[in-house]
């Protein structure tokens, strides 16, 4: 009787046996496939990186040395007139902003040119990213310089033209009042 029942629970377990054994097989082959995956992963991304540093490094090696220096003086010298003379540097950054934004957009371009954009890739989003800020600081002041409200010479020239033997200050609310609502919309 044992041997019977000793032949009919290893009739049973063997294909249990079976499936862990190849579940176990397939698992480890999974991982081991994934394993491979990484591994090239890191090998592609290190050939990346590679590339991209010897392309970074035929890119300045482009521009001679020389030329690297100039543009860097050219675009230090405000900077130190600044540090050392700042009514002058003032001055002078009142005097570009006096420049066309056209000029100004086209300067930029053909400095681009010359450098190389791709030298400046990495720069060029943040120059722009700069001059943009720097624009749309200016012109909310310039709006508000155009807004501002001079009261007296609005009230000079209401008395003048309109209200000739004067006004109540009810009249001067209202009108104040009307006047800084447009301005503000």
């Amino acid at each position: 009787m044992w041997s019977i029942l000793l032949s009919v629970v290893s009739s049973i377990m063997s294909p249990v046996g079976e499936y862990l054994k190849t579940k176990a097989q397939t698992s480890i082959a999974i991982a081991q496939t994934q394993l491979e995956v990484r591994k090239a992963e890191i090998t592609m991304a290190t050939e990346i990186a590679k590339a991209n540093v010897e392309q970074s490094k035929a890119q300045l090696s482009a521009t001679s040395q020389g030329f690297k220096i100039f543009s860097y003086a050219i675009l230090t010298l405000p900077v130190l007139i600044v540090c050392f003379s700042p009514a002058h540097g003032k001055e002078l950054f009142n005097n570009l902003a006096v420049i066309p934004v056209w000029y100004a957009q086209l300067y930029v371009a053909v400095v681009g040119v010359i450098w190389g954009l791709p030298i400046a890739s990495s720069a060029v989003s943040g120059i722009f990213s700069a001059v943009q800020h720097s624009w749309l600081e200016r012109q909310p002041v310039k709006i508000e310089k155009l807004k501002a409200l001079n009261e007296a010479k609005l009230a000079d020239s209401l008395r003048k033209n309109l209200f000739q033997n004067g006004m109540t200050q009810e009249q001067w609310t209202a009108i104040l009042n009307a006047t800084k609502s447009s301005l503000e919309n």
